[in-house]
């Protein structure tokens, strides 16, 4: 049976004969582990953490209502855009 020392020197002596393999393994894998820690941050901020407010369970969302589709409201940022698609369009 093959202990780990051996394991380590014949990985090493495998990332040392291809040298730009292991350059590759490696600044993808550093990209992976970023890529997970960002992605892990902006969820934990945006949608684990309470909102900054008191009463956070009592707030509204504001919405716009309309007639006909002529006085439709402007759409003014993609924000904006993505409210109204997701939350307050009518399903036509």
């Amino acid at each position: 049976m093959v202990g780990f020392p051996d394991e380590l020197r014949q990985g090493i002596r495998q990332m040392l004969r291809v040298p730009a393999f292991a350059a590759t393994v490696v600044v993808l894998l550093a990209l992976g582990i970023g890529i997970n820690a960002a992605t892990y941050s902006v969820v934990r901020n945006v949608l684990l953490e309470p909102l900054p407010f008191r009463s956070a369970e009592q707030l509204l969302t504001p919405a716009a209502t309309w007639i006909s589709p002529a006085t439709r409201p402007t759409m003014t940022s993609a924000a904006h855009r993505f409210l109204y698609v997701v939350m307050i369009a009518p399903s036509w």
